[in-house]
């Protein structure tokens, strides 16, 4: 963490090495691929909370965007389920909140524990 940008609503934000500030909010670094399968979110790490994801939307090495069914809160943990279109096992991570957009629809920023790369992230995306 070197500099402190200002962002577009005169607030100083800290860089780091997984993501930038564009407009006041952060940005992921990693290419956002168009998702094809489904999720299911639960939050907490057991995953045997209720599943609240209805749309997954689009997937990254280090995280996704899935729309959900009620807000959860920044910082919260969640356990990610990433079907793809063959329904073989899921790609299953633990991920971070790190955007949480409610308006029409309620929409997750996550951040994956690990990352999803190779033939997991295949089976969940379309090619680009």
């Amino acid at each position: 963490m070197s500099e402190n940008p200002t962002s577009a609503d005169g607030a100083q934000h800290p860089t780091s090495t997984d993501g930038v500030y564009v407009d006041g909010r952060r940005s992921r670094s990693a290419l956002r691929l168009k998702a094809r399968g489904r999720a299911e979110v639960r939050v907490g790490m057991t995953g045997f909370t209720p599943n609240i994801a209805k749309s997954l939307i689009n997937v990254s090495l280090s995280g996704a965007l899935i729309e959900v069914t009620e807000p959860v809160a920044e910082g919260r943990t969640v356990e990610v389920r990433l079907f793809g279109p063959e329904a073989r096992a899921p790609v299953v991570r633990l991920a971070k909140v790190v955007r949480c957009d409610v308006g029409a629809k309620v929409t997750l920023g996550l951040k994956f524990e690990n990352p999803v790369a190779g033939p997991e992230l295949n089976r969940v995306t379309y090619a680009q």
